[in-house]
Order: structure tokens, then sequence, then C-alpha cells
């Protein structure tokens, strides 16, 4: 987490849950260097992480419905 200009402003109790999102490239920077430990997550952003965790315990999502 050392890596983000702002990582001082991460909350304790969240920090081990960040680096495993940036770890394993889920999440990452918003530019220049920073986390922004207290902006506001956007829906993309959610997205993002839903579809990778349906991804890790439901198998591909890409699968067509019928």
């Amino acid at each position: 987490m050392n890596r983000f200009t702002d990582a001082s402003g991460i909350s304790a109790y969240s920090v081990d849950a960040l680096a495993a999102l940036v770890k394993n490239g889920i999440i990452s920077d918003r530019g220049a260097g920073l986390i922004s430990p207290n902006a506001t997550t956007t829906r993309a952003e959610v997205a993002v992480i839903l579809y990778w965790l349906m991804n890790q315990y439901f198998g591909s999502t890409n699968q067509e419905q019928s």
C-alpha cells in the first residue's frame, strides 16, 4: 500500500482488504498514485469487484443465459 501517496488515509480496518484487492488487480489507483480512501465508490468500481467475485466463486460469468 506504500505505493499510494495517500495511503495514510486508509482506515486500519480496511488495509488488509484493500491490499488484497490491489494485489489481485481488482482495483488500482485513481491516477497520480492516489487510492482516494475517502472517495465515494462508483457503480463501475462495484461492478468490477462483483464481477471478479462471481467469477471466483461461481465460475465464468461470460455464459449467455437462455
